[in-house]
């Protein structure tokens, strides 16, 4: 595969490519209206490749985007608990990007690094939308959040039902085809 205009990524591992991507986003969010942030989805692969917060750096310099208008958001699989991808999500917050655990609840985590990693926000996953006691699981979940002085975000919000739910629940922002489609 190959972007139109742009070579293949030089290495199987597609973090070439997820820089691409990266820097085409940073470019994008600067037409939105402050505060407006862009989220990023970033994965193991380039966040255990090494060299992620030099070139995260790199690309907020050539595009002029404010750090803070940057989310990176990783699943917990992507940091469970190395001293890498800890060391790499330090440097990501010292350059004043914004950190988000997407998908949260569904990987292997211990919940001790939730106070370890500089995390702004937790998403979590739409799985935990449907099934049983689900308010009280996801009662627990943004009640943890809140704790923890972090943005909760609900995904996969599909009717105005779950958006109710979610909200007297005292989540955040919400994301899902009921509030409107993927960009």
């Amino acid at each position: 595969m190959s972007l139109i205009g742009h070579p293949r990524p030089s290495t199987p591992s597609g973090v070439p490519l997820g820089q691409h991507l990266l820097e085409r986003a940073c470019r994008r969010a600067l037409d939105w209206p402050e505060p407006t942030f862009v989220s990023v989805n970033i994965s193991g692969r380039q966040i255990g490749a090494g060299g992620l917060v030099a070139n995260v750096s790199a690309i907020l310099d050539r595009t002029g985007l404010d750090p803070a208008r940057l989310q990176l958001e990783i699943t917990e699989s992507a940091v469970a608990g190395t001293p890498q991808s800890i060391e790499t999500l330090q440097g990501l917050a010292r350059l004043g990007v914004r950190i988000a655990i997407d998908d949260f609840g569904t990987g292997y985590s211990n919940l001790a690094y939730l106070c370890d990693l500089p995390v702004h926000s937790l998403k979590l996953a739409s799985r935990f939308l449907h099934g049983g006691n689900v308010d009280t699981l996801l009662g627990v979940m943004v009640s943890l959040g809140r704790t923890l002085g972090l943005h909760i975000t609900a995904e996969g919000i599909e009717n105005a039902e779950q958006a109710r739910r979610l909200l007297d629940l005292g989540c955040d922002s919400g994301q899902g085809y009921h509030l409107g489609r993927p960009l």
